[in-house]
């Protein structure tokens, strides 16, 4: 059995996983932003009665996870954690630590039924936009953690809008869904969400406007991805990714792209968990 933890900017989950399978479950609000400083007591008051049960420790988190440590440039630019040795230490059990999006990239790889030598690219689009990419088998991870960032890699746009890792028109900062709401809001001069700015682009015309360069930057990471792995699927998930307006306009930037960028756009088979299981499933095979 596997204790595995997923640490994001909202909510941190922790759960005993076997297999594809989440035995147990616990969830509560992220301390990341809020008190980064009770991040290991909230991971031990989360497992809980497990501890007995477990063979390893396996993490899915935000940040770039290098060899000896998790950089959160998205806490603070400069913030670096030794996490790898606290929760040896917190735990005393093997721990082994990969970053959300690819955790679950490797999930819906594993357990999605492709072939153990295909290649997939996976976005997510929600708070932020994370990914991963499978190519010909392993899951391409890097020296620093950098590896596998699509909503780090820049876009075209009618704005310009720095990114908060330090570069200009990264997907992130043009098309998460943080970013979507902030673009929307300042427009309308009060506080939306991303779900009510693509429900109303049907009937704005400025905020179609946001919304469609949103899903056209999304389109292009996607065809920049195809570029760079020629994978045969893609699948986009998050909550942006999954709003079928939102999905719909990717599909129509994606559609007018020359055929040698052609590949099929899938819904993730793991909407729930994704990370956890991923983690899990890798972190076994390490």
């Amino acid at each position: 059995m596997i204790l595995a933890f997923d640490i994001g900017g909202t909510k941190i989950a922790a759960a005993l996983v076997d297999g594809r399978r989440v035995v147990e479950h616990r969830v509560q609000p992220s301390v990341l932003f809020s008190n980064f400083d009770a991040l290991i007591p909230t991971l031990i008051d989360l497992s809980q009665g497990w501890l007995d049960q477990v063979d390893a420790v396996h993490v899915a988190t935000a940040g770039l996870v290098s060899r000896n440590e998790v950089h959160y440039f998205t806490v603070e630019p400069g913030l670096r954690r030794p996490l790898h040795s606290e929760l040896t230490a917190a735990f005393e059990k093997p721990v082994r630590i990969l970053n959300d999006a690819l955790a679950a990239a490797w999930g819906e790889f594993v357990w999605g039924g492709y072939p153990t030598d295909d290649t997939l690219a996976y976005l997510t689009v929600s708070t932020g936009i994370g990914g991963g990419i499978v190519a010909g088998g392993p899951l391409v991870t890097g020296t620093t953690g950098l590896a596998g960032h699509l909503g780090h890699t820049s876009v075209h746009s009618f704005a310009s809008v720095r990114c908060i890792c330090g570069r200009e028109n990264c997907a992130e900062a043009l098309a998460s869904g943080t970013a979507i709401a902030r673009r929307a809001s300042e427009l309308m001069g009060k506080d939306i969400s991303a779900e009510k700015a693509i429900s109303l682009a049907a009937v704005d015309a400025s905020i179609d406007a946001i919304v469609d360069d949103a899903a056209r930057a999304v389109a292009e990471v996607l065809t920049n991805a195809k570029a760079v792995t020629d994978m045969r699927a893609a699948i986009l998930g998050g909550s942006v990714g999954l709003n079928e307006d939102f999905r719909n306009r990717v599909k129509q930037a994606l559609a007018v792209q020359p055929d040698i960028y052609s590949f099929a756009l899938k819904r993730p088979s793991l909407v729930r968990n994704a990370e956890l299981v991923g983690a899990a499933a890798y972190g076994a095979e390490q």
